[in-house]
């Protein structure tokens, strides 16, 4: 037996939403096919998919993948334990945007146009 699951979503967390419930369903289906053994004929017989087939789960107006964002943790203590307490200004400025361009200039080491000493 084979389930297929078909869905196009418009949002990342949509479909990451969608994938986690899912693999809860496979997580549940492989105990069912692993303890069916102990149950009575009629049971053993049932026919359960192995798992959800989710090849058909598209995305719309958006590259879908498995992205993870990291940071240096040496770049990070080195911020923190520096020679003061900094702040990041971020006051009057769209902070998601600020917040690339930070990312940005910590990965080129340039992090100090975006801090200000705290006194």
């Amino acid at each position: 037996m084979e389930v297929i699951f078909s869905a196009t979503t418009s949002h990342p967390n949509i479909e990451a939403t969608i994938k986690d419930f899912i693999r809860t369903i496979n997580s549940e289906l492989a105990a069912c096919n692993k303890f069916r053994k102990f149950c009575s004929s009629k049971w053993q017989n049932q026919p359960l998919p192995r798992e959800i087939d989710t090849h058909n789960l598209t995305s719309d107006n958006y590259q879908s993948d498995d992205y993870h964002f990291s940071l240096s943790q040496d770049k990070i203590l080195t911020l923190l334990t520096g020679d003061g307490l900094f702040l990041i200004t971020l006051l009057g400025q769209n902070s998601e945007t600020v917040y690339h361009q930070i990312v940005k200039k910590i990965y080129y080491d340039e992090i100090s146009h975006y801090l200000k000493p705290f006194n």
